[in-house]
């Protein structure tokens, strides 16, 4: 009975420690910046995240400007990071938002395809 209970509890324990995501992940998605705000949409799972401007955030900004003639234009990029729940920018609560570790590439006028 020892055992048995010693088992579920490393089971549990196990379960709550694994992360969807972790940090320094490799992540391809549609990224996005208009009027001080970037969106990225993971490529994997269509989610929609908010962008932490930190990080190497300001590489992937700077590329994205270069690449795009109009704010808002959604562009394929490549990067390592991590989704951490934060503070909404506007409103009460939280929601998950991408953290950038390190901006990889950008892959104008392609897909997730």
């Amino acid at each position: 009975m020892k055992n048995l209970l010693l088992l579920i509890i490393l089971i549990t324990i196990s379960a709550c420690s694994q992360s969807t995501n972790k940090e320094n992940d490799f992540l391809k998605g549609q990224f996005s910046y208009f009027a001080d705000a970037a969106i990225f949409i993971d490529c994997n799972t269509n989610t929609k995240y908010p962008v932490a401007k930190e990080g190497d955030y300001l590489n992937l900004e700077m590329e994205y400007l270069k690449t795009v003639e109009n704010g808002g234009e959604k562009v394929l990029v490549e990067l390592k990071g991590k989704i951490e729940e934060r503070n909404k920018i506007e409103g009460e609560g939280k929601t998950n938002f991408l953290i950038v570790e390190k901006f990889l590439n950008i892959l104008p006028n392609k897909n997730c395809d």
